[in-house]
């Protein structure tokens, strides 16, 4: 299962583009001086109010469901992600893996990428990794699409 960025990364990104950003145009609209300590001390508000709500919606985050049949899983949540605008991508595999596999080591299951469709990009454009095993399913995406993907499956 891929690792995303998680809550600091996410955190760090939202809070020092939007106080960069902000710290800039505040100087211009108040005509300061960029060593003026004034814009910076609105850009870190600025950065930090962004950077919890983005932080908030667009971390990446691995949610695990008990399974206990995991067909009848796999068929409830690939009709959820299709009802949200996802379509499969085929299987993902990570980019150091090896070529052949050590005989000793245990068969991995299976993570399966979904992606939003084309129609579907932009402000809400992501992808969801679907791992199911026999026993539990994990699922790795943004919180706001693992949040709606909770929501459905247990309506």
């Amino acid at each position: 299962m891929p690792n995303g960025p998680g809550f600091r990364l996410t955190f760090a990104y939202y809070f020092s583009a939007t106080l960069l950003l902000s710290a800039y145009l505040f100087s211009r609209l108040l005509k300061l001086d960029l060593a003026s300590p004034l814009p910076y001390e609105l850009g870190a508000l600025a950065g930090l109010s962004v950077a919890i709500v983005g932080t908030y919606f667009n971390r990446n985050q691995t949610v695990e469901w008990p399974v206990t049949s995991p067909k009848r899983f796999g068929n409830r949540l690939d009709q959820v992600l299709r009802d949200l605008g996802f379509s499969p991508q085929g299987v993902w595999e990570p980019e150091d893996a090896p070529a052949a596999p050590e005989p000793d080591a245990a068969p991995k299951l299976p993570v399966l990428l979904y992606q939003r469709s084309a129609s579907n990009l932009g402000w809400t454009a992501s992808q969801v990794y679907v791992q199911i095993g026999p026993q539990s399913a994990k699922v790795m995406g943004r919180a706001i699409v693992l949040g709606q993907i909770r929501q459905r499956l247990e309506a």
